[in-house]
């Protein structure tokens, strides 16, 4: 179990997003890259995936590419968000 962390919530949008994006970020760094690798996880490994999925932020370059990666998928007022804010709009 990996307990998040208490935040004030200003807004929900982009949260799944930021947290699949954190999730996938996490795991391809770790050097998983197919579905047999992630059976063989130690626990330990996917605590610390789990919290960096947990405490991700949609401003570090990590998730904003692993958002954009899946932008079909993402919120597309959570793209032109980030864009904006990252001054690619």
């Amino acid at each position: 179990t990996v307990t998040a962390p208490r935040i004030t919530v200003a807004d929900t949008i982009g949260a799944g997003d930021t947290f699949t994006a954190g999730l996938s970020s996490a795991l391809l760094d770790g050097g998983v890259h197919t579905s047999r690798q992630l059976d063989e996880l130690p626990d330990a490994a996917w605590r610390q995936v789990m919290r960096f999925a947990a405490t991700a932020d949609p401003h570090s370059s990590y998730v904003y590419q692993a958002v954009t990666a899946i932008e079909e998928g993402a919120s597309a007022a959570f793209v032109e968000l980030l864009e904006e804010e990252r001054g690619q709009a």
